[in-house]
């Protein structure tokens, strides 16, 4: 799941106060999937196109 880099440090900043803390932790979060996001078992789904088209988003990764 990637969300927008703002809205996580907002959503952090709005938790802890600290909007440094927010960037920091979407940045190592995004850092520790990179190396995966061409596996052919991942599938990198954005959180903004799940909430905009969730039945189409939901589609997408189920395995039939």
């Amino acid at each position: 799941m990637l969300r927008d880099g703002r809205d996580v440090a907002f959503s952090i900043k709005d938790r802890t106060g600290n909007v440094e803390q927010g960037i920091s932790r979407w940045v190592n979060d995004n850092l520790a999937g990179f190396p995966y996001w061409d596996d052919t078992r991942v599938k990198v789904i954005k959180y903004k196109n799940l909430v905009k088209k969730p039945q189409k988003k939901l589609q997408e990764v189920v395995i039939l």
